[in-house]
């Protein structure tokens, strides 16, 4: 009996036990899966709160992002339109520099390349407008209807010497001058009225050159010229007074330098005014300063 008590007890006891053990596993499970879901929940709320984030996040930055974008798209549309108009206006600075400089080049290779065929063509264009006049001057000349002063003219302009001379007197080269117009009247065939203005021109020359042995004798020519030539056409007088006048004029300039010459002339004084020698040599003296006077204000110097 207490074999069988003993043995109940034992059962009772193990199935008693059995059972606690149950209960502690049951229990231990429960707060294991509550605790799980729990983890779980938290996971899933911060899971859920991460993606929210992320997504106001997102949304935040996509707004912020276009408005960035949008605002660095206008800066760097603005930017780069500067930066293109710079570029334009520097490719525009650069292609118009190189135009020029092509064209500067272009200017100055054709320049060299066709210098020898302009040089030729002004050649040929001066020689073709001398022979005009050449031929046009000639004209004039030979027609009898010409006017007398643009025949002198004519003839003036066809006389090679004399233009030269002209030239150079315009120049104020008056010793060349002189040259080519003594050789105008060395033409024996020349009308005297070229002779006359060419002598005029001479006069001018001496003048500046202060040659009174130059002076001397063109006076003498001028003179002949007017004594013995019509020279109407020039509004010149035909008249022996500035002959008289210069060989006068002559014959004082010489006396200076030459005592006998000058010997000579006190006592043709003397005996055409019928004074003595001494008076004569005074009046003589006299005249030759007057007509020194007379020749310094003459010169150009």
């Amino acid at each position: 009996m207490e074999d069988e008590q003993r043995k109940n007890f034992i059962i009772g006891g193990v199935i008693l036990l059995l059972c606690f053990v149950l209960l502690i596993l049951c229990c231990g499970r429960d707060n294991k899966s509550s605790g799980n879901s729990g983890k779980n929940n938290k996971f899933i709320d911060g899971k859920t709160v991460t993606k929210e984030s992320k997504k106001n996040n997102y949304s935040n930055y996509r707004n912020s992002s276009s408005s960035s974008s949008s605002s660095s798209s206008s800066s760097s549309s603005s930017s780069s339109f500067s930066s293109s108009s710079s570029s334009s206006s520097s490719s525009s600075y650069y292609s118009s520099s190189t135009t020029n400089r092509k064209k500067s080049s272009s200017k100055s290779q054709m320049t060299d390349e066709q210098r020898k065929r302009i040089l030729a063509f002004q050649e040929k264009a001066r020689k073709d407008q001398q022979e005009w006049i050449k031929e046009h001057i000639k004209k004039l000349i030979e027609d009898p209807n010409t006017p007398a002063k643009v025949k002198i003219k004519a003839q003036l302009m066809e006389n090679k010497n004399y233009v030269n001379g002209y030239k150079a007197h315009k120049n104020h080269d008056y010793k060349l001058a002189i040259s080519n117009y003594l050789e105008v009247l060395k033409d024996k065939n020349i009308s005297p009225e070229t002779q006359y203005i060419t002598v005029e021109y001479l006069l001018d020359c001496a003048q500046f050159t202060g040659d009174l042995d130059l002076f001397l004798k063109l006076i003498q020519i001028k003179g002949n010229l007017m004594a013995t030539k019509d020279l109407s056409v020039l509004n010149v007088e035909k008249s022996d007074s500035y002959l008289k006048w210069t060989e006068e004029f002559t014959d004082y300039m010489k006396a200076r330098s030459d005592p006998t010459y000058k010997d000579s002339l006190i006592d043709k004084l003397a005996k055409r005014t019928l004074r003595n020698r001494s008076d004569a040599e005074r009046v003589l003296n006299d005249r030759i300063v007057m007509y020194e006077n007379l020749y310094k204000d003459l010169l150009k110097l």
